[in-house]
């Protein structure tokens, strides 16, 4: 009997079928046809009705019309096909509670999608949808999370207005250019949004109405075309995350000191030209101003003092010295501070408010133990909602460490960071072909065996920094991991070898850290053409004394960090070999000499950071100019051709 006859002999049974990576061509009719033969004794009073039914990753062009016989479903995947189209009857799925069609070429849902009353998680990113039944939702108590990333969508139906159980709304990547109001005002949706992912599309400004969203703890508009808050943002009181990152912004709106629970603010890469006093009062971990064009900031930035981190680089920033921005936040708050009025600094320095890094939340442990409770019990609600769906289950190991695994098509991720673990539990091989996110960092484990590896398929990240790595952990076998996209590996000093097969595991890669590595150093050519998709690379700390030639080898790359090596020479053919350079961090290095071929590079690069180099040409007051202005002096020092 083959496995196929097998897995659907073994779903009688049980309810489950998973016929997932079988390369089937078309559904075996078995599923829906229960007297049809297997090749083994069924006895007709045993047959369970099936549940779930699992088949992603074939070669299906097409559905047939007979799975809407299968009425019990409560789960379907048909994620990475090649499907143009669902199937009519899918309208007969009274049940069904998660619907996956990820990764397909769909251009349209049926119409019939918004009456799945049972509906909890639809997922329908990596289509070419250019938009989604305008019934979606309004009909729907239970919808708990949309994931329509990376399509065509133009816009987001305004019925979804009265969805009343929404938690997460993912669209990024899509080509939506404007928000109906009519999403926000009817009001139901505010009753329940908590993450809204707008990131990577075309959006010029926001409705004012955004501001009935009371609940939404993470707003992300990154990589848009937003020029102008509205000063109604301040009516989102719950908002812990604001990514704004790569827009046109010039200034944020002083209501935003209305949002007091804000612990980020990402307005990276904007044209901000300075900074309102008001968000001076709020209690943020992180402020991220990389390239603007910011002058000054506000002496009353020193007394925000649960800041632990505020990038400031690219900036033409003219009264505070280079060192201040370098070096420890808590020298530049007390910079800031000092120019304060007396009244200002005094009651400083009383001791009300003494600067410190502090945790991630810059608050005390009590605090910190109450916000990432808050986090898990929001995350929480879809993930119950859909337990029934997609099997979550919750793994804890003698550290304490709590880690979610959920179902296929939600996040499948497992943090276990500094639980103190010697060894993997052995709970978690149990699936490791479900899980997309892994974080081990920051474990005392020495070394994991490759083969551990070769079945975790779907893997997207995975983090091994700071495990006292003593041998490389990937696998010698090409593809093991072929959906592998980040690969962090940072401060793992006792691994001193890395083999030349290292990374062809996976070929997929976009991001590696291998940052305070030794064996970098002497890392052998060729290793790093296995990746040539990666973008970003971090290379930081490793004793490298030449700019790796393997470097030059990858045309896609966007961010390269090599600070803190013995680097005397930046190639002339940077500017050539990596035209889409957008980041490069030579920080204490031994460059005595920029290339002025960097240049040619303007187009692109935001962010070029020299610091700690013994620059004999570049004056101090181009440095302190940012990036622009170090580009337009190495321009005028190109050759004439």
């Amino acid at each position: 009997m083959s496995a196929v006859a097998k897995a659907i002999a073994s779903a009688r049974s049980s309810g489950n079928a998973n016929l997932s990576g079988r390369g089937l061509t078309q559904v075996p009719s078995a599923l829906f046809n229960s007297d049809e033969a297997l090749g083994v004794d069924a006895k007709w009073w045993e047959v369970a009705d099936l549940t779930k039914l699992d088949l992603s990753r074939n070669a299906l062009t097409a559905l047939p019309e007979e799975l809407g016989l299968l009425t019990t479903l409560t789960h379907l995947d048909v994620s990475n096909n090649s499907l143009q189209c669902l199937f009519n009857s899918i309208l007969n799925l009274h049940s069904l509670k998660l619907l996956a069609c990820d990764s397909n070429q769909l251009q349209l849902l049926p119409e019939t999608v918004p009456y799945l009353k049972s509906l909890v998680v639809l997922s329908v990113s990596g289509n070419n949808l250019r938009f989604l039944p305008e019934g979606i939702g309004c009909s729907q108590p239970q919808l708990a999370s949309i994931a329509c990333q990376s399509n065509a969508l133009e816009a987001i139906p305004a019925g979804l207005g009265s969805c009343t159980s929404l938690t997460k709304l993912d669209a990024s990547n899509n080509r939506i250019t404007v928000l109906s109001p009519q999403l926000f005002r009817t009001g139901d949706l505010a009753t329940s949004l908590s993450d809204l992912n707008l990131s990577q599309n075309a959006l010029r400004s926001l409705p004012s109405e955004i501001a009935m969203l009371k609940k939404l703890k993470v707003l992300n508009l990154k990589e848009n075309q937003i020029s102008v808050l509205p000063s109604s943002i301040g009516g989102c009181k719950g908002l812990v995350e604001l990514h704004l990152g790569f827009n046109t912004l010039s200034s944020l709106p002083d209501s935003l000191s209305e949002c007091s629970e804000l612990k980020l603010i990402d307005v990276r890469n904007n044209k901000l030209q300075e900074l309102c006093v008001g968000l001076c009062s709020l209690k943020l971990s992180l402020l991220d101003l990389t390239n603007n064009d910011l002058r000054t900031l506000p002496p009353q930035l020193g007394l925000m003092t649960t800041l632990r981190s505020l990038p400031l680089d690219g900036n033409p920033l003219k009264l505070i010295r280079r060192e201040l921005v370098a070096g420890p936040i808590s020298n530049l708050l007390k910079f800031l501070v000092s120019r304060l009025p007396e009244e200002g600094a005094s009651a400083t320095a009383g001791g009300s408010a003494a600067v410190r890094s502090g945790n991630i939340w810059g608050e005390n442990e009590a605090e910190l133990a109450a916000d990432m409770a808050r986090k898990i019990s929001l995350s929480a609600a879809a993930a119950e909602a859909a337990a029934n769906v997609v099997g979550g289950q919750t793994l804890q190991h003698a550290g304490g460490c709590y880690a979610a695994v959920q179902g296929k098509s939600a996040l499948r991720e497992i943090c276990m960071r500094g639980a103190g673990l010697r060894e993997i539990p052995g709970e978690f091989w149990q699936a490791p072909q479900y899980l997309q996110k892994l974080d081990l960092s920051c474990n005392p484990l020495g070394g994991i065996p490759p083969e551990m590896w070769l079945r975790c398929h779907q893997l997207l990240s995975l983090n091994l920094g700071t495990c006292g790595l003593q041998s490389w952990p990937l696998p010698q076998a090409c593809q093991a991991m072929p959906e592998l996209l980040e690969l962090i590996m940072p401060r793992n000093s006792q691994l001193w070898e890395i083999p030349i097969w290292g990374l062809i595991a996976c070929p997929a890669l976009k991001k590696l850290d291998l940052s305070g590595i030794p064996a970098v150093s002497c890392m052998q050519v060729g290793t790093l053409q296995a990746v040539p998709c990666l973008e970003h690379l971090d290379l930081s700390q490793t004793a490298l004394a030449v700019f790796h030639p393997d470097i030059l080898a990858l045309p896609g790359l966007k961010v390269l960090k090599l600070a803190g090596n013995k680097i005397s020479m930046i190639p002339d053919v940077i500017a050539q070999a990596c035209p889409r350079l957008e980041e490069l961090d030579v920080t204490n290095n031994n460059i005595s000499n920029v290339t002025p071929y960097i240049s040619l590079l303007s187009a692109t690069l935001r962010s070029l950071l020299l610091e700690g180099n013994p620059l004999r040409t570049m004056r101090r007051t181009v440095l302190d100019g940012g990036t622009p202005k170090i580009l337009a002096w190495l321009k005028d020092r190109m050759p004439i051709q």
